[in-house]
């Protein structure tokens, strides 16, 4: 075998082996030949890596929307609860107008007024405890309690129920407030 023409190689290989050895070589070294071969095998790393976080971001994002919406709803009964209780302070022998003041305030996110998942309840505060409003109004200076009550506040991404254990919640508020005046209102 004459190996003169052949620049660099051993001579202790066969020619086979040089062949083989200088066609994988063809101008590149074997630095950039395995570096080109991570590279193929990095970009599968990547779309995994990408999908992973993909669906965390997502699940964030969501659990963001139900909360926000949650959020909304509650300020929205306690205000309608504020509403029952201001009135309440006022006029507090009258339950069936601190009812109908704390439905007319509100219609929306969700209709007080309409929907049959909400409740509403009304107690006075006392001393010797909680009474319900139908029965003695209680003097000035004790409290008035309105409660409102929305059962099943549907979460809008479906696999949040996974996480809470529902795909509904309650959502409660409760407001307190000092009674002005025993008298009857007009």
């Amino acid at each position: 075998m004459n190996y003169q023409g052949l620049k660099g190689i051993n001579p202790g290989y066969d020619q086979k082996d040089q062949i083989q050895y200088s066609t994988l070589d063809n101008g590149l070294g074997s630095q950039e030949i395995m570096n080109s071969i991570q590279k193929r095998t990095e970009r599968g790393q990547s779309l995994v890596e990408f999908a992973m976080g993909a669906v965390i971001l997502l699940l964030l994002v969501s659990g963001i929307v139900d909360l926000g919406r949650a959020f909304f709803t509650y300020i929205a009964l306690r205000d309608a609860a504020q509403e029952g209780a201001v009135f309440g302070a006022i006029c507090p022998g009258d339950v069936d107008a601190i009812i109908q003041h704390v439905k007319s305030s509100s219609n929306s996110p969700v209709d007080l007024a309409n929907d049959p998942n909400v409740n509403i309840t009304c107690k006075f505060v006392t001393f010797f405890g909680d009474s319900d409003c139908s029965g003695t109004v209680p003097e000035p200076g004790n409290l008035i309690k309105i409660r409102v009550t929305y059962q099943d506040f549907p979460l809008i991404m479906p696999f949040m129920g996974t996480i809470v254990g529902s795909q509904t919640v309650a959502i409660t508020a409760e407001i307190q407030d000092t009674i002005l005046s025993a008298e009857e209102c007009p």
